[in-house]
């Protein structure tokens, strides 16, 4: 329970945290990949989507634009999704709501 992958979109004033991270042993975190342009965190609330394709690709949309990985070299990423594994979302602060979430 230890171990597991987050999407972080860091909304923290003067702190730009955001992207894939990965928690090996709590509370050790470690940036696996960062967006390639982040949400505008100034916003009060967002929108979000993700779609599990059949080939069970997992792509992200935030406010209506997809989330894009990097490596540190500039690189295309991907999101690494194991389906054999559980995908969460975790709301540090705040209220989240879930409508629709399902794999097409």
């Amino acid at each position: 329970m230890n171990r597991f992958r987050l999407i972080r979109l860091d909304k923290r004033p003067g702190l730009r945290d955001a992207g894939l991270l990965s928690c090996d042993s709590w509370p050790h975190w470690r940036a696996l990949y960062r967006f390639v342009r982040t949400p505008d965190v100034s916003r009060e609330t967002h929108e979000f989507k993700v779609k599990l394709s059949k080939s069970k690709e997992l792509q992200i949309w935030v406010d209506g634009a997809e989330l894009q990985l990097a490596d540190n070299a500039g690189a295309k990423a991907t999101w690494g999704y194991d389906p054999d594994k559980s995908l969460g979302l975790w709301v540090e602060q705040g209220a989240c709501d879930f409508e629709r979430l399902h794999a097409s």
